[in-house]
């Protein structure tokens, strides 16, 4: 008697220890990844020559500075002479000195006039960027306007590969997770054939390591410029991505761990493993959740300004999707191929059901983070295509919260039978589905630029004892703007007695790029308007108002605000 319970503690101490292991290996996989901090885009800083300069004498090359450092092999500069022709005689080149900055070397740049620069470059979240600028020599020349960066849409390819990624990825943890409770509540909820179990996990393992492996010529073809059915196949070009992209660190991350949850989904007695009692079940979740939580370190949380936080804060929001939306799929699996309904269906509930209410939760705390980081205004969130889909998203995420409390009402007046139990059956195929429609969402939110790159015309009303300053910032983008500004007293009469009127803007996370003065000039009493490119980058800026009275008293206005990209 005492040498078997000797026996069982010493099995208990080495399933902790093997749990622990896994844990360690899970953090260490991850942490090796996690990522300095970084701006939300590579946007352009500033540039040699400057935009819409005018030099004395033809530049031998043009160098620009972004917000982050950047891969030179996924960015492509174009430089054209007034006449249209191509002037770079090579591709850029990233300074050894300043990993932010590239160089291109110029050739036939004596004709006097306008000079066009287009540039594109590829963000440490994977996202295209791009913008052009114009400078001239000697004098300026008729040239295409300049303008500010943007980065486009979602490429149809990539929505697709990244949807089909997530649905199978959102599915895997929670699925696993599904057969552990059933192997828990053994003998007191019937439990599907085994083999089921193992079809199931075994096409869901495979279709996330397919869908990996397609990201990678989609990514090349995206992040490269290269040719889809070309290039784009190129082993020589992934090794290219894979060394220099957030995507490669956590596609050689995620790869090792699909390809072993794949072989083990395949084996003859998968199923009966995934449903056997016993915590040895329950350290595959380790890798399931290990191909789904390195997705936070690619996405838009990995260059937010403070990605220590929010990248964890990610990871808390996929690892909830991904155990609401997986337990659906194997509940839903576990009813077709029991068909429980009475007290089997509400001990299943009763089982999975703190783990989803627990998932909604987590999901409501950190989508509200997500949202307020990424989705600025109001404006934000209804024209652009990030805002948009994060609230079909919301909607649909409603919809299964809707359905999640009805499918665990317990009230005895309820059919537990027949018609009443098959409906309930369908209902949770339903919620699933929308589920299914939440990953095509999710492929959309992490192909696409963020709400904050458009947050919309700026109107601020700033109150002081001294007077009130009302700022209108049009179209409140990277680039050229326009502002109006107007200054009243208290009693909402025009300033008209100040001296001088001075405008700054800064960005305060980037004090090396100084203030910058608006060229105000007046248009009435109080009034005042100014047009050009103060706003050189999107992002966080402040604004300083200051006003000189005749008798030499001070009136100062100053807050921050967001700027489109």
């Amino acid at each position: 008697m005492g040498n078997r319970s000797g026996e069982r503690g010493m099995e208990r101490r080495r399933t902790r220890l093997r749990r622990i292991l896994w844990g360690w290996v899970l953090i260490a996989l991850l942490g090796g990844l996690f990522p300095p901090a970084a701006w939300a885009h590579a946007y352009l800083v500033k540039a040699s020559p400057a935009p819409d300069s005018v030099v004395a004498a033809p530049p031998s090359h043009i160098q620009l500075w972004f917000s982050e450092p950047l891969e030179s092999r996924f960015a492509s500069v174009t430089v054209l002479d007034p006449g249209g022709k191509r002037v770079a005689t090579g591709p850029p080149a990233a300074d050894p000195r300043d990993g932010s900055s590239l160089v291109v070397p110029l050739e036939g740049t004596s004709e006097r006039g306008t000079y066009t620069v287009h540039w594109r470059v590829v963000s440490a979240d994977g996202h295209p960027v791009e913008g052009n600028f114009v400078f001239s020599v000697g004098t300026v020349s008729a040239a295409p306007a300049g303008g500010a960066e943007t980065a486009g849409g979602p490429p149809p390819l990539g929505v697709v590969a990244r949807g089909l990624q997530w649905a199978a990825l959102l599915t895997l943890p929670g699925l696993i997770g599904f057969w552990r409770v059933l192997a828990r509540r053994k003998g007191e909820i019937p439990a599907p054939p085994a083999e089921a179990v193992r079809r199931v996990t075994a096409w869901t393992a495979t279709a996330v390591l397919a869908a990996s492996l397609l990201r990678l010529p989609v990514e090349t073809h995206i992040q490269g410029e290269l040719p889809f059915w070309g290039e784009a196949w190129s082993p020589a070009q992934w090794a290219v991505l894979i060394g220099n992209s957030s995507f490669g660190a956590v596609f050689v991350e995620q790869i090792p761990l699909l390809f072993l949850l794949v072989l083990a989904a395949w084996r003859r007695d998968a199923g009966e493993r995934w449903l056997r009692p016993g915590p040895g079940g329950d350290l595959w979740l380790f890798p399931a959740f290990g191909v789904l939580l390195p997705m936070a370190l690619a996405g838009h949380a990995r260059t937010s300004v403070t990605p220590a936080f929010d990248v964890p804060v990610d990871m808390l929001h996929l690892g909830a999707a991904g155990w609401w939306i997986g337990g659906l799929a194997g509940m839903a699996v576990w009813w077709r191929a029991t068909g429980a309904a009475g007290r089997e269906w509400y001990a299943a509930v009763r089982a999975v059901g703190w783990g989803f209410a627990g998932s909604l939760t987590i999901l409501v705390l950190t989508g509200m983070r997500e949202g307020v980081l990424h989705a600025p205004t109001a404006f934000s969130l209804t024209h652009t295509v990030w805002g948009k889909a994060l609230l079909v998203k919301l909607m649909l995420v409603a919809g299964m919260a809707i359905l999640a409390a009805w499918h665990g009402l317990p009230l005895s007046g309820l059919p537990r039978e027949g018609r009443a139990a098959e409906w309930r059956g369908r209902t949770l195929v339903a919620e699933w589905a929308l589920g299914m429609l939440v990953t095509i969402c999710v492929a959309v939110l992490t192909s696409s630029a963020p709400a904050q790159s458009n947050p919309g015309p700026l109107h601020l009303v700033l109150a002081e004892k001294a007077g009130i300053a009302e700022v209108w910032v049009e179209p409140n983008r990277a680039g050229v703007n326009h502002l109006r500004l107007e200054l009243r007293d208290p009693s909402g009469r025009p300033l008209a007695d100040l001296e001088t009127v001075r405008v700054t803007v800064s960005m305060p996370s980037m004090p090396e790029m100084g203030e910058t003065e608006v060229a105000l000039r007046p248009v009435g009493p109080g009034r005042y308007e100014a047009g050009g490119s103060f706003l050189s980058m999107g992002g966080r800026w402040q604004i300083r108002i200051h006003g000189l009275t005749r008798s030499l008293e001070d009136i100062d206005w100053n807050t921050e605000f967001s700027v489109g990209r």
